[in-house]
């Protein structure tokens, strides 16, 4: 029913840039080791973190929910009294002066800097479909699991983004979660401690956390556009809006086009 997810054996040989996704294995990350739920409120009891609220399942499911800065304490105590909760996309630089600098520090050469790094902590969480629109991401699991869902942006087309007027365009309009996966094409990975997920951009994706899950996201910008193509340029321009400065907009309207006219010019010299 699920497509599966290459294994990337040969650590030493990261591609650049994703063009499709990986799984790496053994990931040498201290965290892996060390990281637990006790470890985490001793190091960050009363440090501020970015949480979202939901009020329902379904809420959770497909919407963003509330998001509350809130010390890292209270956020537990309202985890473990079932309150529906997620520290996402928590920005790790702030806490770097109370965790150890290395416990996340990359053992993977991935030839780029990382820009930044988000903590993702909760209980049986969700995230549901979208896509990232210009960076590569690695989404390492330190403790727990996640399942990982995936499709290409073009795999899929009766699944389609929400408004590009929508708060959240990267998003798609259905609940994952309700659908009937065997209606479409998608990969599907699961994630354990210490394994890697490198996500190229415009690959839609949905993460399922079970039970108690902790992961750390890094993203790193790309040395090339490569994926951004003239068709649908106008939606993924929009889309990008969220996410990019306008510099980086014009230069792939610039190098969209170039691309394209190179293309065309191409195949009329072959004719």
């Amino acid at each position: 029913m699920f497509l599966n997810i290459d294994v990337l054996e040969d650590i030493n040989n990261i591609p650049l840039n994703f063009d499709k996704p990986y799984v790496l294995k053994n990931n040498k990350m201290a965290a892996v080791k060390k990281w637990n739920l006790d470890y985490l409120k001793n190091k960050l009891s009363n440090e501020t973190v970015r949480t979202q609220y939901y009020k329902s399942i379904e809420e959770f499911q497909t919407k963003s929910g509330t998001v509350i800065y809130k010390k890292f304490s209270e956020y537990i105590s309202d985890m473990k009294n079932n309150k529906l909760c997620y520290i996402l996309e928590s920005e790790l630089k702030h806490l770097e002066n109370v965790l150890d600098k290395n416990d996340i520090t990359e053992r993977f050469k991935f030839r780029r800097h990382c820009e930044s790094k988000h903590l993702y902590l909760g209980i049986n969480t969700y995230s549901n479909c979208h896509i990232h629109l210009l960076d590569d991401v690695v989404l390492n699991q330190i403790f727990g699991k996640k399942i990982v869902y995936m499709y290409d942006y073009y795999d899929n087309p009766l699944l389609e983004p929400v408004s590009i007027f929508h708060k959240n365009p990267n998003f798609i309009k259905d609940n994952f979660w309700t659908l009937d996966l065997s209606k479409y094409k998608v990969y599907k990975v699961v994630l354990e401690p210490g394994d890697c997920l490198l996500i190229p951009p415009w690959w839609w994706h949905a993460v399922k956390g079970i039970d108690l899950s902790c992961s750390v996201s890094m993203f790193y910008k790309r040395t090339d556009l490569n994926y951004i193509k003239m068709s649908d340029i106008k939606i993924r321009i929009l889309l990008c809006k969220k996410e990019c400065d306008n510099i980086i907009i014009l230069y792939a309207i610039i190098y969209s086009i170039f691309y394209n006219i190179i293309i065309i010019f191409n195949n009329n010299s072959s004719i």
